[in-house]
């Protein structure tokens, strides 16, 4: 089943893109580059499912959704080493704290379009 999430994220995409397309008297998006970090929990398989449903009747439809996972980079609150995450949970790998700011890796934005 989708989730609800990557269904309002889309709705939030298209609209951004809509209205781009507007301001620029755009007739088509031919494709929509995404930048999503592995950490925003954002599942990809649904987001382009729910791309596909949502951007029916728009100047995205049809539109090619080319989505790059950015991997989660963090910062070691105790040492400030600088280290790759996978998880919200992880600890420094060098003094093993577990508080850490994530520098990278939980954007989702658009990076680009393609347009006829």
């Amino acid at each position: 089943m989708t989730d609800m999430h990557e269904m309002s994220l889309c709705e939030n995409l298209v609209e951004i893109v809509v209205k781009s397309a507007q301001n620029e008297s755009v007739n088509q998006v031919e494709r929509i580059y995404l930048e999503i970090g592995q950490l925003s929990c954002v599942e990809v398989d649904a987001m382009h499912f729910c791309f596909d449903v949502i951007s029916k009747g728009t100047v995205a439809e049809g539109a090619q959704l080319i989505i790059e996972q950015v991997p989660g980079q963090a910062k070691c609150h105790q040492c400030k080493t600088q280290f790759a995450v996978s998880s919200h949970y992880a600890i420094c790998p060098s003094c093993e704290h577990h508080k850490f700011t994530v520098i990278s890796g939980d954007q989702m934005q658009i990076k680009n379009m393609e347009v006829i």
